[in-house]
């Protein structure tokens, strides 16, 4: 049986829901699922945050 993951996420990030969370600093987006970090972009790149959102 696969042990679920702790939702531990930095200080500072906003949660969307129990396991994903992301981060806006120095002008980057971190997305994170769990305590993993699964995706960045630049802040004002919307072709990337459109992607990532879909």
């Amino acid at each position: 049986m696969a042990q679920r993951q702790l939702p531990m996420f930095p200080e500072g990030s906003t949660e969307v829901t129990h396991d994903l969370a992301f981060e806006k600093r120095d002008g980057s987006v971190t997305y994170f699922y769990g305590s993993l970090p699964v995706f960045t972009h630049n802040e004002n790149d919307a072709a990337s945050f459109k992607m990532i959102t879909a």
